[in-house]
């Protein structure tokens, strides 16, 4: 998580990519969401 503020800081990343998040809370989100999305469904079918 550091590394990715000092890339920032030294200008080695975009501000979009900053904003976004690093890489390991993105694939964290994406997880969440997918749990989500397939308990929605199981209860839909159910």
């Amino acid at each position: 998580m550091q590394g990715f503020v000092k890339d920032f800081r030294e200008q080695k990343i975009a501000i979009k990519e900053f904003l976004r998040g690093p890489p390991c809370l993105r694939s964290l989100d994406e997880e969440i969401m997918s749990d989500i999305l397939e308990q929605m469904l199981s209860e839909l079918i159910g």
